[in-house]
């Protein structure tokens, strides 16, 4: 019995260890969470610090088209500058050579040193009928866009080709519709698209001038035209063309390319040229709002695109970054947040693993003190066995010397209650002795009864006992005294537990119990009896509010003869013990003096005991 009861407890204690490592698997569960924050953390870290180079690319983007839209509008102030100072030269030099013909001052050499002077312009006069009677100055000559009188019939139809748009453009001024006339000026415009700026026209519409000229009527008819040289005009188309402005970028540090296209998106310069065909056929993938990342064959790109002005119109500006410096950054702040994360889990797993063998340690230390603990009860129910067993032994041995004795002393007595004649005035007193005397032997002959049930083997009566029912009996028997002596007995049960075991001793166990707590109470005090299921076995507690009973008393409070009260015998608990016991039950005791005694009973549940048998 002994041995079952030892097992039965050591299987709580291993079903205790493995809730406790249970709570173990939560604590991993946390950690777990905690590393599943720190990635979460990093990976925000990560796209914080990728947005920041991403936003620096922007920056950079952003002031290098602030600086190409400044140097933009300055060169257009200075070529506009250079554009109206050769205006005014021009026109300034034709109305002087007018002036000269008119007051007949004009002659070859006089053209020559004038023209020589401003070093700019060829001088032509171009009569009525679209001949060059005169032609002086740097650059080529007659037939560069012009042709002298001889060089084709003297028709006054108009001459073909560019000749005849020449004669064209000069036409308002050959029939006096206008004095003077502006004609293929420059512009940083014309750079653009494959048209070079030329746009429609009518077929009525002369052909442009690729030549910058000016024109006034002379005062005896035909026309002054001053035609800027070729170096000049290339110059200052080089100063106006916004191509050569964008190529000064290039050497910007991290600018890999720029190419400038229409609203529409139409390309209209690459630079460098070299990678315009690897632009066209690299890969490209959205990284953030606004920048793609470019992968081309010979390298990788960081493009952007920002919207700029120039001369009044909108363009697209792209601007290419080498990916070199982005990719090795991003790839530094990966590893950076790999090895922070990587050294949080070899912390955590550390520190989690520290922290569960230390709880392990302190979880098969308590298990051990209470597997020792129970070894120490388990000791101590043994010796009280064996001391009872041993009392009831001398018990047996003790009620069947005496009872003989006893009951001849009871015989004796009611003789002398029968046949003595007392003398006049003792017959009270000898009746009152008798009647002592026979009370006291009857105590005996009980105790002897009491000694006779300890020593002999109880017959147990295996059926099953409702809590409930057993309840019901006992507030029938004891409620009506607990209510006379002020005390409050309440009973309470969870679900319907059914004990296997012998109704008869279950009620004189429990009866005794009751009586015990009904005499360590006073009025006032509660005693509160709760049953429930716990199992394979039933829990009866029963708990009382009065003197409770000293802790040197506790250990011996099972063992026969031995008693906390006056007038006890010391039977009754080692008898509770023994029928729970032969249950195969257990029952302990706490009790905390002045406060409350708990005696707490665990018997087989009739449930599981008939399912196994």
């Amino acid at each position: 019995m002994i041995g079952k009861s030892h097992t039965i407890k050591t299987s709580t204690g291993i079903s205790y260890l493995m809730s406790k490592i249970h709570i173990n698997r939560w604590f991993i569960l946390f950690y777990l969470f905690l590393f599943l924050l720190v990635i979460f953390w990093s990976y925000s870290e990560f796209r914080s610090r990728n947005q920041q180079i991403l936003d620096g690319y922007r920056e950079q983007a952003r002031l290098t088209v602030n600086a190409i839209s400044h140097s933009g509008i300055r060169q257009l102030d200075l070529s506009e500058n250079l554009e109206q100072a050769y205006k005014n030269r021009a026109f300034s030099l034709l109305r002087t050579l007018d002036e000269l013909d008119r007051q007949g001052m004009l002659n070859d050499d006089r053209l020559e040193t004038l023209v020589a002077r401003e070093g700019f312009f060829r001088i032509m006069f171009i009569n009525a009928q679209g001949d060059i009677p005169v032609s002086a100055g740097h650059g080529p000559g007659p037939g560069y866009g012009m042709a002298r009188s001889g060089d084709r019939p003297g028709s006054h139809a108009p001459p073909p080709g560019q000749v005849r748009a020449i004669y064209r453009y000069l036409e308002p001024i050959l029939s006096g519709k206008t004095d003077s006339l502006l004609i293929g000026l420059p512009s940083i415009g014309a750079g653009f698209g494959p048209n070079r700026g030329e746009g429609s026209r009518s077929p009525n519409r002369p052909a442009p001038l690729s030549r910058f000229m000016a024109a006034i009527a002379a005062h005896n008819g035909g026309a002054w035209v001053a035609q800027l040289n070729v170096e000049v005009e290339s110059a200052l188309r080089a100063q106006a063309d916004f191509q050569n402005l964008l190529d000064s970028f290039l050497d910007l540090k991290g600018v890999a390319y720029l190419r400038l296209t229409s609203p529409a998106g139409e390309p209209l310069v690459t630079l460098p040229d070299s990678l315009s065909k690897s632009l066209q056929q690299a890969a490209i993938e959205s990284i953030d709002n606004g920048v793609l990342y470019v992968d081309a064959a010979d390298a990788a790109y960081i493009q952007m695109q920002e919207s700029v002005r120039f001369q009044n119109q909108p363009f697209h500006l792209i601007i290419g970054f080498y990916a070199e410096a982005f990719d090795m950054l991003k790839h530094k702040l990966l590893l950076q947040i790999l090895f922070r994360t990587g050294v949080f889990i070899i912390l955590a797993v550390v520190i989690t693993a520290f922290f569960i063998s230390r709880q392990n340690t302190a979880l098969l230390q308590a298990e051990k003190e209470r597997i020792e603990s129970e070894v120490r009860r388990l000791e101590r129910l043994q010796r009280i066995q064996e001391k009872q067993a041993a009392m009831g032994e001398l018990a047996a041995g003790v009620a069947h010397e005496i009872r003989n004795p006893l009951n001849a002393i009871g015989i004796l007595v009611q003789r002398l209650q029968k046949e003595l004649k007392p003398a006049d005035g003792a017959a009270a007193e000898l009746k009152s002795l008798t009647s002592t005397l026979r009370n006291e032997v009857n105590r005996i002959n009980t105790t002897l009864e009491e000694f006779l049930a300890f020593a002999r083997p109880i017959p147990l009566k295996q059926e099953p006992v409702a809590v409930k029912k057993m309840f019901g009996e006992i507030k029938n028997l004891f409620g009506s005294q607990a209510e006379s002596e002020q005390k409050t007995l309440t009973f309470s049960i969870t679900g319907d537990p059914v004990i296997l075991g012998d109704d008869h001793y279950l009620h004189q166990a429990m009866n005794n119990l009751v009586k015990n707590a009904l005499e360590a109470t006073t009025a006032g005090d509660t005693i509160t009896l709760h049953a429930e299921t716990q199992g394979e076995e039933v829990l009866i507690r029963i708990s009382d509010t009065g003197a409770g009973i000293p802790a040197e008393a506790q250990n011996r409070l099972f063992d026969l003869f031995y008693s906390t009260k006056d007038s006890g015998n010391g039977i009754g608990l080692a008898l509770v013990h023994k029928i729970i016991n032969d249950h195969e039950g257990s029952i302990e005791v706490a009790s905390k003096p002045h406060k409350a005694t708990i005696f707490t009973i665990r018997l087989p549940a009739a449930q599981t005991q008939l399912g196994n048998v």
